[in-house]
């Protein structure tokens, strides 16, 4: 996709690190149907 906006879903959902790989974290957001996509771990925030 040439959009470079992320979902809405990535910011008011609950995400679950999958996975690490040294800077990068892949991670799966809420109960979308969508997949896991890997961000950068200073892109992601502690959800409260």
């Amino acid at each position: 996709s040439s959009d470079a906006r992320l979902p809405a879903y990535v910011f008011e959902t609950k995400g679950e690190i999958l996975d690490t790989k040294g800077d990068y974290m892949f991670v799966k957001f809420g109960h979308v149907p969508t997949p896991a996509f890997w961000l950068r771990a200073d892109q992601l925030e502690k959800f409260e």
